[in-house]
């Protein structure tokens, strides 16, 4: 009697097996869906993928046709940047071209408009390539328009938030020069001492030296005073009285 209470293995798969295949036969179609559904997700990544590489493509050509434009003899404008970077919006040639509208704004010398257009980049593309140059143009800008003293800290916030970028040393020549004309040259030998110091042997290194050079004749007392005073402990040696004729 035992023995009816008890099922074979066989007996318990073989009411699985049942089980299993009733729960599809109810929910083949919710299968069947869920199935098309992933399918199409991935093919819809792919297909979105293949898209965006494609509009890459046309944006740097897009970018590099304005560049290399034979008729032109200014060089393209910053609205012909822009609307490269509003047609091609989201692409890594898009957020260059908003940067470089910018740089097309200054170069026109409309500072306040380039250094409006530095800041949108900055605001859209924090973490972007291009941020210490457009901080760096943010501060020319400044400077351009007689904004002296923002100009002094917009340049010295470039330096010393990116003191490992291409831009830190012009950032700091600018900031030197403006010391300078502050009637500051102590505290501009000190930038120019730092080129110095690290031994910088680019083009902005070779200024500083000539900068500091030129400062050095107007402000002699500027000259470090290296060289060891007399040690007290020494005798002073005086001539032998003449001979006497």
């Amino acid at each position: 009697m035992m023995r009816a209470y008890f099922m074979s293995s066989e007996a318990v798969e073989s009411t699985k097996s049942l089980e299993l295949l009733a729960w599809f036969e109810t929910n083949k179609q919710r299968l069947i869906i869920g199935v098309v559904a992933a399918l199409a997700a991935v093919g819809g990544w792919y297909l979105y993928q293949d898209q965006l590489e494609k509009k890459e493509r046309e944006a740097g050509r897009a970018l590099t046709a304005l560049n290399t434009s034979a008729n032109r003899v200014t060089g393209p404008s910053a609205s012909d940047y822009l609307k490269v970077a509003e047609k091609f919006a989201g692409t890594p040639a898009a957020q260059q071209a908003m940067f470089l509208a910018a740089s097309a704004y200054f170069d026109a010398n409309e500072y306040d408009r380039a250094r409006g257009q530095f800041d949108q980049y900055l605001k859209k593309y924090a973490d972007g390539p291009f941020v210490p140059a457009a901080q760096l143009g943010i501060a020319a800008s400044l400077e351009a328009t007689g904004k002296r003293d923002e100009a002094l800290a917009a340049y010295q916030n470039v330096f010393t938030r990116f003191p490992n970028d291409a831009v830190a040393s012009q950032a700091k020549l600018a900031a030197a020069r403006l010391l300078d004309a502050k009637g500051q040259p102590a505290e501009a030998m000190k930038l120019y001492r730092e080129f110095e110091r690290g031994g910088n042997p680019t083009s902005w290194g070779q200024e500083a030296m000539r900068r500091r050079e030129a400062l050095l004749r107007q402000h002699p007392e500027l000259t470090p005073t290296n060289a060891p005073a007399p040690s007290s402990s020494v005798p002073m040696l005086t001539p032998p009285p003449a001979a006497k004729k």
